[in-house]
């Protein structure tokens, strides 16, 4: 009686020894795929390879550019400006500021290298150079 795997290797085209000038080498008999299928084969892994390295970039990216541990809680001074500015539409100053930060949490080259306006609560903040 025949078993399950000899009706599969009855199905399968034999492959040839493949005789090289060091050694002979015997391919499995393995099923004879299409390119096709071996281009999706080889997407599948690619795709696979790009999102493991668009999470690892994530990740190196989240420990190297996360926020400050030494965030400060904000005052109500703080709080009141952010509401006066984004919910009743006011301004707290004619120039058009474009950036800010706070330099005790950090240095910035850039920032310092724009037009100054103006500090509120040890928070500079800057127009962007004129040329």
């Amino acid at each position: 009686m025949q078993t399950h795997e000899d009706i599969k290797r009855a199905r399968r085209p034999e492959r040839p020894a493949q005789v090289t000038a060091k050694k002979e080498t015997v391919l499995s008999p393995e099923p004879v795929h299409n390119f096709k299928d071996h281009r999706e084969i080889i997407a599948r892994k690619r795709r696979k390879a790009n999102r493991r390295r668009e999470v690892f970039l994530a990740r190196l990216a989240a420990a190297r550019y996360s926020y400050s541990k030494k965030r400060p809680e904000p005052s109500v001074e703080a709080m009141q400006a952010v509401r006066y500015v984004f919910d009743f539409g006011m301004t707290a100053s004619t120039e058009p500021i474009k950036y800010f930060y706070n330099p005790d949490l950090v240095t910035s080259k850039f920032h310092e290298s724009q037009r100054y306006i103006m500090t509120i609560n040890n928070h500079r903040f800057y127009a962007e150079k004129e040329d």
